[in-house]
């Protein structure tokens, strides 16, 4: 009887040991997750670009704050470039180079007008009201809000985007979105005669944005953000 109660006391012994191993594992499992969480967030803006090389550890280009004009979603952006910035406008007609440690020359050292290159997207749209009505085919966007992250690279060329593609997420629905073409907003009010380095890192887009598709059904729904 003594050596039953022994040995049944030394099991009871090993479970508790490894229940408190199991734990202590699990609990810094956890703590690495979260640790590396900023850090995969930044590279799930990427990781279904197979042309966003090099954006990875990419820069701010430029904030946007648009709305569309036909369903008056809102469209907000972060735009990220690679970390070529400067030395993109050498000397000519006179003008002196710039790079950026001194981008006050020429009004150049604005990564807005300055930055030439690959350019990525990040950020969130707002659906306000749901679009079409999924009757005989037809598109249905669901309201909500959809995360924002890129698909395709596109091209930044003196504050001009052109061929972005952008996949949108919710709860309710996956979107393909696309930017064929926009700009950045002419300076208006207290920024006219200011040189774009003087003028903050944000402001509104102004050209096409198509939906593409939802939940893979083609849809091209064209409006115009501003």
């Amino acid at each position: 009887m003594k050596n039953i109660f022994n040995s049944k006391k030394m099991n009871l012994g090993l479970l508790i040991k490894y229940a408190g191993l199991l734990t202590m594992t699990l609990i810094n499992m956890s703590c690495n997750g979260n640790n590396n969480n900023s850090d995969n967030n930044r590279l799930n803006v990427f990781q279904n670009c197979a042309t966003c090389v090099g954006l990875q550890n990419g820069q701010s280009i430029f904030q946007s704050q648009s709305t569309d004009i036909t369903y008056g979603m809102t469209l907000n952006l972060n735009f990220i470039g690679t970390n070529q910035f400067g030395q993109q406008y050498p000397q000519q007609y006179g003008q002196p180079q710039y790079n950026n440690q001194y981008p006050q020359q020429n009004g150049f050292g604005s990564q807005i007008i300055s930055y030439a290159g690959a350019v990525g997207a990040q950020g969130q749209l707002q659906v306000n009201q749901p679009i079409g009505s999924g009757f005989f085919g037809g598109c249905f966007v669901p309201a909500g809000t959809y995360i924002l992250d890129t698909v395709q690279a596109g091209q930044w060329n003196q504050a001009i985007v052109s061929g972005l593609v952008l996949q949108a997420s919710s709860q309710q629905a996956q979107m393909i979105i696309s930017i064929p073409q926009a700009q950045v907003a002419a300076k208006v009010g207290s920024q006219l005669g200011q040189t774009w380095n003087e003028v903050p890192q944000q402001g509104q887009l102004f050209g096409t944005l198509i939906i593409q598709s939802v939940n893979g059904q083609n849809c091209q729904i064209q409006t115009t953000i501003r």
